[in-house]
């Protein structure tokens, strides 16, 4: 199933993503669905009900190889949105963004780089999230502390340091970090109350045809 047929099935889907997750911020839509890590059909349900990660473009673009997708077996690929700070070695602040080139981390280097997408995470999900392999090759490292909290809402920066010789290059809009989803242990305070607003959403939703998705 494309994502467009998701959407076609459910109009709840049109609604921005931020009454979305005012929706489902502190309910479960989905209590079915077991405490772990999430797999690619879980993650989709999850972040179309509750907008939790904004844009979400789970399916290439016309123009890239199926194997491209951003969402596939665990993990939803998050971009570099262009803009980055930090620190030369005399103390001094730099700030900026992209220009088209890209951006040049410098030998040596720690270098604050800000992900695209918006973020607004449940109280029942933790997302972690580490550098694509292709870029740890290359000799560049992401810092510690690797995970957003439930409750988050907002943009991250994450500590890209370059522990070569060399300067790298790295394009606004270029996939940079993989981010994985759990599930939080029960608690009955997510539970869906009968008759509410919540049970008629998840009542009237629609996945039918949803495949997993892995990694070629």
């Amino acid at each position: 199933m494309e994502i467009k047929e998701l959407y076609e099935k459910n109009p709840y889907f049109a609604k921005p993503a931020k009454e979305r997750y005012e929706d489902f911020k502190n309910t479960d839509p989905f209590p079915e669905i077991p405490q772990a890590l999430l797999n690619y059909e879980d993650i989709l349900k999850y972040v179309l009900t509750t907008g939790m990660i904004d844009p979400f473009e789970p399916e290439p673009k016309p123009e890239q190889e199926p194997e491209q997708s951003k969402l596939s077996g665990a993990i939803y690929t998050c971009d570099f949105s262009g803009k980055y700070f930090y620190w030369d070695n005399e103390g001094k602040y730099h700030t900026g963004s992209a220009a088209g080139e890209g951006l040049t981390l410098l030998s040596n280097s720690i270098t604050f780089l800000e992900i695209k997408q918006y973020f607004r995470i449940p109280s029942y999900i933790a997302l972690r999230f580490n550098l694509r392999v292709h870029h740890v090759y290359k000799g560049l490292l992401l810092g510690t502390g690797p995970i957003i909290d439930p409750g988050f809402i907002g943009r991250i920066h994450i500590p890209l340091h370059n522990l070569t010789s060399n300067e790298y290059v790295i394009k606004k809009d270029a996939p940079l970090i993989n981010v994985e989803f759990t599930k939080l242990s029960h608690n009955p305070i997510w539970d869906i109350e009968p008759c509410s607003k919540h049970k008629k959403i998840v009542q009237d939703l629609n996945f039918s045809g949803i495949q997993y998705r892995k990694k070629k």
